[in-house]
């Protein structure tokens, strides 16, 4: 694990800047293991959702010390720390999906495709171990009500995930075969980019919320980290023996 860094950041040494675009320029380049040590003149709430929000809710922060008049804020990638919930574990890897199909889409815009192929293989690993550790665990363990229609939020997790491999599987042929089918690599990457950013939308608001209350109240503290320690096992590919909740 990378040291941990400290810089400190005062708001009122803006240059004339706002006060949220100072802050964004300040905290969307930090790296793992660095902190920031926000000074801020009025109560940082709204200014810090905002700024989470543009950097896709990769920060956490803590108020130090409340103003006024100064508040003190540490602030740090949310990855340095243990995942507070499912809904949190889960929509971090959101995230680094998302990362990697933005690296293997930049080099794909570049022309870049040989170097692009290793990334498109990462990216596809990443996803279709994601997509199991959801159909294969979460979704048996926390069963939610079917219907015939096939419009609950469960039937369409399930129906956009075959979508989404086989995509990745079109991708995967283009990038591998010659010149003619390659070129259809850079579309297809921006097709999947739209359809996963629709997806995980989906799941964030209509299902992972669920999936966390059904943990909350089916098992204890102990119970719920064993849990997370086995998602979070799966995800990275290591799969744990730990019993279920």
């Amino acid at each position: 694990m990378a040291e941990t860094t400290t810089k400190a950041v005062d708001l009122r040494d803006s240059g004339g800047l706002p006060s949220h675009t100072y802050a964004f320029y300040a905290l969307r380049d930090l790296h793992p293991g660095e902190v920031r040590e926000l000074l801020c003149p009025e109560d940082p709430a709204v200014l810090m959702q905002s700024v989470n929000l543009q950097l896709r809710n990769r920060l956490y922060w803590a108020v130090v010390r409340a103003g006024p008049p100064l508040w003190r804020l540490r602030v740090q990638l949310r990855e340095d720390l243990p995942a507070a919930s499912l809904t949190d574990l889960l929509t971090r890897d959101h995230a680094r999906l998302d990362r990697l199909l933005a690296c293997a889409l930049r080099l794909a815009n570049r022309n870049q495709l040989t170097e692009a192929e290793p990334a498109v293989g990462e990216l596809s690993r990443a996803v279709r171990r994601h997509i199991r550790v959801e159909n294969e665990i979460l979704a048996p363990v926390f069963s939610a009500p079917r219907n015939l229609l096939g419009n609950d939020p469960t039937s369409i997790m399930l129906r956009e995930h075959e979508q989404i491999l086989e995509q990745l599987s079109l991708i995967e042929s283009c990038i591998a075969g010659g010149a003619e089918t390659r070129s259809n690599t850079t579309p297809l990457l921006a097709l999947l980019s739209g359809a996963m950013a629709k997806h995980e939308h989906r799941e964030e608001q209509n299902l992972f919320p669920n999936w966390n209350r059904a943990l909350a109240l089916g098992t204890d503290a102990d119970g719920t980290a064993a849990f997370l320690r086995r998602v979070q096992s799966a995800l990275a590919d290591r799969e744990t023996t730990e019993e279920d909740h």
